[in-house]
């Protein structure tokens, strides 16, 4: 996979895959693709923290090697229920945009509530195998992702994986396939 921007156009980048070429989302499709995504699942009294919650998958974006982050509205409770795979955190103010780009350098994913208070690091993820969305395509990240948005459906959780090359996938199983389940 390679990809090059056209002069002086950041925004305006061609992606080539798999004998196939994609001209990939500037960042202003990419944030409204974000905010349609949140507030959908999380409903529009989150209104006020999208912007926020952006700041905080910006942030993201900026690691080298890809990363995750899953937003879920039961944050408190997943805390506990995966306390053995990963590192619960106590933040006692509100994390900068730096730190963001710190703790989502550790391997595994940054769990956070729907209004980004973080609750863990580095978690490893669990789910089950869905019937569609795994990509044999795609990355580990990517279809750990898929797989723990379909064990948790019933669950109201956005993840954002960021891959190596910057780009961002909006996961939320009930978005993706709800009409065809």
């Amino acid at each position: 996979k390679w990809s090059f921007y056209c002069y002086n156009d950041e925004n305006s980048r061609i992606v080539f895959k798999d004998r196939t070429a994609q001209i990939s989302k500037n960042s202003d499709e990419e944030e409204a693709n974000f905010y349609s995504c949140y507030i959908k699942i999380f409903g529009k009294e989150n209104d006020k923290y999208k912007g926020n919650i952006w700041n905080i998958v910006k942030s993201a974006k900026k690691q080298k090697h890809g990363t995750m982050l899953l937003f879920s509205k039961k944050a408190g409770e997943e805390k506990e229920r995966l306390c053995s795979a990963g590192y619960p955190v106590t933040i006692n103010k509100n994390m900068g945009c730096k730190y963001i780009e710190a703790v989502t350098g550790i391997d595994g994913a940054v769990l956070l509530d729907d209004t980004g208070k973080i609750y863990m690091i580095g978690v490893i993820l669990d789910g089950e195998m869905p019937l569609k969305g795994i990509r044999m395509d795609r990355g580990a990240r990517y279809n750990s992702a898929v797989r723990y948005s379909f064990a948790h459906m019933d669950e109201k959780h956005l993840l954002v994986v960021v891959s190596e090359d910057g780009d961002c996938d909006f996961i939320n199983y009930e978005l993706m396939f709800g009409n065809e389940l």
